[in-house]
Order: C-alpha cells, then sequence, then structure tokens
C-alpha cells in the first residue's frame, strides 16, 4: 500500500468540535480541540503509511496526538496499537504498527 492519500472511497473522515464550556459568558479555552476518525481498509499490511492533510480534513492546525486500534480477527477482536505520526507542512503520515497484516484499521487524530 504505501503512502496512500486518504479520499472518500478510501476512508471515512469525521471531525467535530469539543471543549467550547463557557465560564460566566467566557470561552475559557481559546482553541477547542478537534479529532479526526479514519478507517484504512483491511488491506493494509504493518509499515504501510497513509498520508492525511490535517487541515483540510478537520481543521486541525497543530497535532496534539494519535490513538489507533486494529481488527485481529475480522469485524470482531480490536486492539490498540502503537502507530507513529509524522507531521510536515500539515501533513501528517501515519506508520501502521509493525506485527500483522491485513487487518482492518481505526485512528483518532487530536489537535487544535
Amino acid at each position: 500500500m504505501t503512502a496512500t492519500t486518504l479520499d472518500k472511497e478510501y476512508a471515512g473522515a469525521f471531525f467535530g468540535v469539543i471543549n467550547s464550556d463557557l465560564e460566566r459568558g467566557v470561552q475559557s479555552i481559546a482553541q477547542d480541540l478537534k479529532f479526526i476518525f479514519l478507517t484504512i481498509p483491511a488491506e493494509s499490511d504493518a509499515t504501510d503509511t497513509v498520508e492525511v492533510d490535517l487541515y483540510k480534513q478537520g481543521g486541525i492546525k497543530r497535532l496534539l496526538g494519535l490513538k489507533g486500534w486494529s481488527h485481529t480477527t475480522t469485524n470482531s477482536v480490536v486492539v490498540t496499537e502503537n502507530s507513529t505520526v509524522v507531521v510536515s507542512n500539515g501533513i501528517a503520515t501515519i506508520t501502521v504498527e509493525a506485527g500483522t497484516d491485513d487487518d482492518l484499521r481505526c485512528y483518532m487524530l487530536v489537535g487544535v
């Protein structure tokens, strides 16, 4: 697979805003957290990479973290993964954790 750019056929992306609690009518946090949730298909293999345009996909200007999961048994057992991410010029490159091939994987990117 190596260096795949996400498109609508390939993965789902969703972003939302939280942390907009008001204290006496004033927003307590200047920048709200934003999330991108994405799924890459079961054809993904260990050490494959996926590129995500953080701002275009979810309005993220600064990435704070990444959390990943994989389905070790199709649509059944889900385990956490320690995938890595590198950001360059607003493009996050996620490298799938070494280990198993042909697993469906889900990722959550968090930023501001």
